[in-house]
């Protein structure tokens, strides 16, 4: 997990991230793939002190947390009606 987000990431052989470097810019990140695009996309359409948390994450987690009505959104860069599940709270132990 890197930032809250299940992704790819560089490692050494201990498992520690690596520093990046690129001949390119924009693609010296030690997070890359589909998984962190979703949730880059997911942060900035959340409204301003809200959690958006994508199906994947909401099934993972859906006994420890209440989620609010699921909103469908044009993620840009992904297939269209992206279910975004507001996060209201976590479930009382």
């Amino acid at each position: 997990m890197l930032q809250g987000t299940r992704t790819y990431l560089l490692s050494d052989a201990d498992g520690q991230i690596q520093l990046t470097h690129s001949v390119s810019a924009g693609l010296d990140y030690a997070a890359i793939g589909s998984v962190t695009n979703r949730a880059s996309r997911l942060c900035a359409a959340a409204l301003p002190g809200e959690i958006l948390a994508c199906d994947t994450t909401a099934q993972a987690v859906a006994q420890e947390v209440i989620f609010g009505a699921t909103r469908w959104l044009d993620l840009r860069g992904l297939s269209t009606g992206q279910a975004a599940h507001p996060v209201l709270d976590l479930v009382s132990g």
